[in-house]
């Protein structure tokens, strides 16, 4: 905790404590009456509140308010208290709002340096109290080394002017050879009630509360009056069962013993000390209080300490669902160079455990302006969130973050293990609002509402962003498709279906794992699990539930939000309904509002069954002594290879080549090769697939089990899926040349002549 945060809880924790002196000191006038050591009794409820951070909530509170000053008041754009008092509050926040209002663009708001001067001015008067009470008790301590015992722990020295008792752990009672015989009986008594009441612990103990609260005046007062009340509950202690005589005598003792100057040390306590004016009086006017009396006062004490030592109900974030949503909004800005709001609002974000937070770095010099928050994670943590799917907690931090700094376009959390490679989780603002849409600034205009978007932001993210367990294994459908026939149309357009229809039909879309085209149109793409439920809205954000349209019919349904690779929307949707492919798009440009264009149902199929409308990709290989050639998919471009060898072609994926990776092999044998194909190096037994024969043959080899791929990689394990799904189908394209090598003179030449559509890996 910062000195300013520490100087700001304990000021709040006196100015509550000081309603409790208030109180007191009320209750001592009406209690006047009553034993004194009720008084005393009074002044730990004072104690206790200075030195308990929390209380319990009540509606028997006395207390206006237990958060007057918070330390939120050093980032707020608009500084304030809230004493519980209106009238406080209407004269006091107008001039901190029209003097502390921090400026733009400045790295410390003006209440940040009055706090800092504040708290080292504090610091300094807490270890100049310290210091002196210090030299008070060296001094003292030193007058009375050469003291004589007289009996048990009671001394007489020549080198002090006044009988007191001086120690904590071991208290001796000390008083000067000038105390006449008369008045030492009373003052032993008197100095042994303070150590059987254990006064010497709590003088000492009430300074130090006082060395901490130096500043506080109240707290002066109530010292000076505990250190009173103390003295009285004594000398009513020892004269409680005494005759007239005995009062008279104690009180020349007092006049005898008095000390000519104050002293508000800790130490020591003093036989006549404090008040002996009063204290006199009040001897020889003291009269046992009626049991009534004390049963009364008992009451009145237990009602005071419920009333002063609850806090009043409902005065914390308890009204808001989530917790930090009044201190968040009171950070809220219009500027990204607001530093001390900025950092105000990341610090009361809450982030996983496994991160500490560092410092943020803000960019203000030209658009796009962004923030970026540094973590300090170890090497292991980093290299979880490089490949985790969880990270929804940061993914709602950006999105609040949006929501309350009005000219930010970019947030990027930065994972720092001290290597040059962080981890940047990045996040837009376009991104923000098309999880949410809503406009986030225009949404948190006040506490209320921010504590409601703050409740929405949470549900969008975790609805938009499904665990690995809730996503497909098969994933988005990927291949090339085109449109053949309407599942919906946009009203507005003043086109007709068949005509919107007619006018896409040579539109194609291309769906890959890691990219979407819809015709020249190619985004580096990234897909987010949507809920489709009973029925499709034709409004992003939901809303009105009037214009959904009906697809209960559907038993197994899926829907992917296209992203782009900085995780903004592409307006595209996908659909899988049962065992047809929609593709759709919505028009994001009014967040308010966005809006459904179009749904096409797409002619295609999803790896294997009719091809989808392309030429596909042309492969003209020499497989041994033949030329054979296949039609690969599209949605194999630039990513597989190609192995030859004398027996044939083996196609690998490229993505999962370092740890096998092999697809699918086509070879050349001869039947007696064909028949013992282990010997050759050729594993065909339990799979292979004849696609032709002529004195030797053709075979389709696939492999016995799936690439090792890496299983925290899933983009490319999902591809090699993919593309093994494929072999079937690649296979049907299969075709063959009858020229061996032995009847051609230059079969090479005949080769490349036939490989022009060979493309280049």
């Amino acid at each position: 905790m910062r000195l300013e945060e520490l100087f700001l809880n304990l000021l709040n924790m006196s100015i509550t404590a000081s309603y409790v002196v208030i109180a007191v000191v009320i209750l001592r006038l009406l209690l006047r009456k009553a034993p004194r050591w009720i008084s005393c009794a009074l002044w730990a409820l004072v104690g206790l509140r200075l030195i308990m951070p929390f209380s319990f909530e009540s509606v028997m509170s006395l207390i206006p308010s237990s958060g007057t000053v918070t330390a939120d008041i050093l980032y707020s754009a608009e500084p304030s208290i809230s004493s519980g008092v209106p009238a406080v509050n209407r004269v006091i926040n107008p001039v901190l709002a029209g003097s502390l209002s921090p400026a733009a663009a400045v790295s410390a708001t003006p209440m940040q340096t009055v706090i800092y001067i504040a708290s080292v001015v504090w610091l300094g008067g807490m270890l100049t109290m310290a210091l002196y009470s210090a030299v008070t008790y060296g001094r003292l301590r030193r007058k009375v080394d050469s003291a004589v015992l007289l009996r048990a722990n009671i001394y007489e020295s020549d080198a002090i002017s006044s009988p007191f008792v001086l120690g904590i752990v071991k208290p001796r009672i000390y008083f000067p050879f000038s105390v006449g015989e008369a008045d030492i009986d009373y003052v032993v008594s008197h100095e042994q009630t303070h150590i059987q009441r254990k006064d010497h612990w709590i003088k000492p103990f009430g300074f130090l509360l006082l060395t901490v609260y130096w500043f506080n005046p109240l707290m002066w007062v109530a010292y000076i009056l505990l250190c009173r009340d103390i003295e009285v509950a004594c000398d009513e202690a020892v004269i409680k069962d005494t005759g007239g005589n005995e009062k008279k005598a104690y009180s020349l003792a007092l006049l005898n013993c008095a000390v000519k100057r104050r002293n508000i040390a800790m130490c020591p306590l003093a036989f006549g000390e404090i008040g002996i004016k009063g204290r006199v009086k009040n001897v020889l006017n003291y009269k046992k209080p009626a049991f009534w009396i004390v049963i009364v006062a008992i009451i009145a004490c237990i009602i005071a300490a419920i009333g002063l030592l609850s806090n009043p109900k409902g005065t914390g974030d308890t009204a808001y669902e989530n917790s930090c949503a009044e201190q968040l909004f009171e950070s809220r800005t219009a500027y990204v160079g607001d530093n001390s709001a900025v950092a105000n609002i990341i610090g009361l974000l809450d982030f996983p455990s496994d991160v500490a937070y560092d410092h943020i770095e803000l960019q203000t010099n030209s658009e796009p302006y962004g923030i970026e928050v540094y973590f300090s994670v170890t090497s292991e943590v980093k290299a979880a969130y490089d490949t985790s799917e969880h990270i929804d907690v940061f993914r709602k931090n950006a999105c609040i973050a949006f929501s309350l700094i009005e000219n930010a376009d970019e947030i990027t959390f930065c994972l720092d293990d001290g290597t040059e490679d962080t981890v940047g989780l990045h996040f837009t603002r376009e991104w923000a609002e098309s999880i949410v849409g809503a406009d986030l600034w225009a949404e948190s205009g006040s506490a209320e509402d921010l504590d409601s978007l703050i409740t929405r932001i949470g549900e969008h993210v975790e609805n938009a962003y499904a665990s690995a367990d809730d996503v497909t294994a098969e994933g988005p459908p990927t291949g090339t498709f085109t449109p053949a026939g309407m599942a919906y149309l946009c009203p507005s357009f003043s086109v007709t279906a068949d005509g919107f229809l007619e006018s896409n039909t040579d539109r194609t879309f291309e769906i890959k794992f890691d990219s979407f085209r819809d015709g020249d149109k190619k985004y580096d793409a990234q897909y987010m699990v949507m809920d489709v439920g009973n029925s499709i809205s034709t409004f992003d954000n939901g809303n009105p539930a009037s214009s959904a349209f009906d697809v209960s019919d559907y038993g197994d349904t899926a829907c992917w939000r296209v992203l782009n690779a900085d995780g903004s929307d592409t307006g595209y949707r996908i659909f899988r309904m049962d065992s047809e492919i929609w593709i759709g798009h919505w028009d994001l440009s009014d967040h308010s509002a966005g809006f459904c264009e179009y749904i096409f149902r797409m002619a295609a199929r999803r790896n294997g069954g009719e091809e989808p409308a392309s030429d596909g990709i042309q492969a003209d290989f020499l497989a041994g002594q033949y030329y054979c050639d296949v039609t690969l998919p599209d949605s194999w471009e630039g990513l597989y290879t190609v192995y030859q060898n004398d027996h044939g072609i083996t196609f690998y994926d490229k993505a999962n080549s370092d740890c096998g990776g092999c697809l699918f092999g086509i070879y050349w044998l001869t039947d007696d090769e064909a028949e013992d194909p282990w010997s050759h190096g050729i594993a065909l037994d339990g799979c292979k697939r004849i696609l032709q024969t002529d004195g030797g043959g053709f075979y389709a080899v696939y492999p016995y089990t799936d690439v090792e791929y890496d299983d925290a990689n899933e983009r490319k394990t999902n591809e090699y899926q993919s593309m093994l799904a494929d072999m079937d189908g690649i296979c049907d394209t299969f075709a063959y040349g009858t020229t061996r090598q032995e009847n051609t003179s230059d079969p090479q030449a005949n080769y490349t002549a036939r490989s022009e559509a060979i493309p280049t890996i």
